[in-house]
């Protein structure tokens, strides 16, 4: 179960930053990729990908919700992933409304 969860939320992610043109700077010589969608942000830097919530409690605290090193799952939060697919479903559903 937790695999299924883990590869979902992992297909999602890489979906959501591989067909947009994203925010592209260097930090420590090295470029990364950045996708803000809700409260849920995607920041892709050489082959660490992070998924953070924002709070809105708590504006200068994010939360990991997943962390992959080279693919591989690193680290994740199950409460916080659950947030975050929900916010995701969410922005993919008015997003599929809005294009209907």
């Amino acid at each position: 179960m937790t695999d299924e969860i883990t590869e979902e939320l992992s297909y999602r992610c890489k979906r959501l930053l591989t067909p947009k043109i994203l925010i592209a700077q260097t930090i420590f010589g090295e470029s990364y990729r950045e996708l803000k969608i809700g409260r849920v942000v995607m920041r892709e830097q050489g082959e660490l990908l992070r998924v953070e919530l924002y709070r809105l409690d708590y504006t200068f605290t994010t939360d990991t919700v997943y962390t992959e090193r080279g693919g591989r799952h690193a680290s994740s939060s199950w409460p916080v992933i659950y947030d975050a697919l929900y916010i995701l479903r969410n922005y993919m559903v008015l997003d599929d409304l809005a294009n209907a």
